[in-house]
């Protein structure tokens, strides 16, 4: 951790460090992190009971943060983005063939939301 207490303190560390306005820290069954220069910390739990593989976790979670970059989302829409690709990829039932699609991520956010509904009931 970089000679620091926490994550938390590593993470500002390495934004001021090296100049960033962001970090991304995946952490798989714990969800999407976004640590920001300026901003609160944003965090998007994972929603998944059953995760079945990481393999292609990075790059989606690349791809989504690209597409928010470009459609200039909110840090917590990035957040939300990356982590419903992760999901997709965490939750694919074929580990080796899966290839992230658009349509898997509009069910895959699709979902959330509806879980997110739900449970505000």
């Amino acid at each position: 951790r970089l000679g620091v207490p926490t994550g938390n303190d590593a993470a500002h560390h390495l934004i001021e460090t090296h100049g960033w306005d962001h970090l991304v820290v995946l952490s798989g069954e714990a969800g999407v992190t976004i640590y920001s220069k300026d901003e609160e910390v944003v965090h998007a739990p994972c929603t998944l009971d059953d995760l079945r593989q990481m393999i292609g976790l990075i790059d989606a979670a690349a791809v989504a943060i690209a597409v928010a970059i470009s459609k200039k989302l909110s840090v917590r829409n990035t957040a939300l983005l990356a982590n419903a690709a992760c999901e997709c990829i965490l939750g694919a039932h074929q580990t080796e063939s899966f290839v992230l699609s658009r349509e898997d991520l509009i069910d895959r956010i699709g979902e959330m939301s509806w879980n997110l509904q739900v449970s505000k009931r």
